[in-house]
């Protein structure tokens, strides 16, 4: 919650869940992903698996996120799911 309360800019939650592991993405999109969450202001929670080489220094990355405390907490500007019933809620 410390990460979340003390981002000025507010913070992005990107999880796919457990439909897609981000660490089995291939290298080329792993970097896409990268590049463009380093360009924002807000802080990311990622859900990721294992050690994240090269991670930007906005992310913080977990291997499972509590989605629902997470996104009632008003410095949560944006939540990127993959459509699963707990991003739903």
């Amino acid at each position: 919650m410390e990460f979340i309360e003390n981002s000025p800019h507010g913070v992005i939650c990107l999880t796919f869940g457990t439909v897609v592991a981000f660490s089995s993405l291939p290298d080329h999109i792993q970097k896409s992903f990268k590049d463009a969450i380093a360009e924002v202001p807000q802080r990311v929670l990622l859900k990721y698996e294992g050690e994240m080489k090269d991670k930007p220094k906005n992310v913080m990355t977990r291997k499972w996120l509590p989605q629902r405390d997470i996104l009632l907490h008003p410095n949560v500007k944006l939540f990127i799911g993959h459509g699963g019933i707990s991003g739903v809620y």
